[in-house]
C-alpha cells in the first residue's frame, strides 16, 4: 500500500512521542494529557491523523459479550462543518450473527483493523435534537498502523476539497474500545501548511 508522500517525516516524530509515552511501563494512556498525544498534520491536499494506542500483543474482537451490530472499536476523527460534522476513520462492528455461529478472534492490530471499515460518515442535527448520518461512499479515505499507533489519512483531492472546504482550526478524536476504560478523547489545533 502507497502511503501518503509526507509520511517518512512525519513516522520519526511520531515514533519519539510514542516511545516518551510509553517507555515508563505506562500501558494506558493518561486521559488528562491526551491533547498532547493526537496529532493532525494537513499540507497542501494531503491530511494525516494520528491515534495513540495502549501497547498490547494481542487484540481481541468479535467478543461474545458484545451485542450483534456493536460498535467495538473505533478510531474517529471528527471536524466540523457549518451545518454539522464529518466523521471519518477506522469503525469495527460485531456482525448481525449469534454465537456460536461467530466466534471471538484474537490477533494484532493489523489484522483487527483488516476486519474494521474504513468509513466518512456526513452528520447534522436534526429538529427534534438527534442525528442523522450518512456514510459519503464517493469519499476515500486511507488507514494503517504505525508504530505506536493507528494513522488515518487523506491524499485523495476530491475528498480533501470537500472535508477541509471551510478550514476547520480544531479536530476531534475519539478511540473505543469493548473496555470503557481505554476509551478516550482528545483534540489538535490543524496548522495549515503550504
Amino acid at each position: 500500500m502507497k502511503h501518503l508522500s509526507l509520511i517518512p517525516i512525519l513516522c520519526a516524530f511520531l515514533i519519539g512521542i510514542s516511545a516518551t509515552v510509553f517507555s515508563q511501563g505506562t500501558t494506558s494512556i493518561n486521559k488528562d494529557e491526551n491533547d498532547d498525544l493526537c496529532i493532525a498534520y494537513v499540507e497542501d491536499k494531503t491530511a494525516v491523523f494520528f491515534f495513540p494506542i495502549n501497547e498490547t500483543d494481542e487484540w481481541e474482537w468479535y467478543q461474545y459479550k458484545s451485542d450483534a451490530n456493536a460498535l467495538e472499536y473505533s478510531w474517529e476523527v471528527s471536524l466540523k462543518k457549518e451545518d454539522g460534522w464529518y466523521s471519518f476513520g477506522y469503525f469495527l462492528f460485531k456482525p448481525p450473527v449469534k454465537a456460536p455461529a461467530l466466534q471471538p478472534r484474537k490477533g494484532t492490530l493489523s489484522q483487527l483493523l483488516k476486519n474494521a471499515q474504513l468509513t466518512i460518515f456526513e452528520n447534522k442535527r436534526t429538529p427534534s435534537g438527534g442525528v442523522s448520518g450518512h456514510i459519503k461512499e464517493e469519499l476515500k479515505i486511507e488507514g494503517w498502523v504505525q508504530e505506536g499507533g493507528v494513522v488515518v489519512g487523506i491524499r485523495d483531492e476530491k475528498t480533501f476539497s470537500e472535508i477541509f472546504k471551510q478550514m476547520p482550526e480544531k479536530v476531534f478524536f475519539l478511540i473505543r474500545e469493548p473496555e470503557a476504560e481505554n476509551n478516550f478523547q482528545c483534540t489538535a489545533a490543524i496548522e495549515y501548511k503550504k
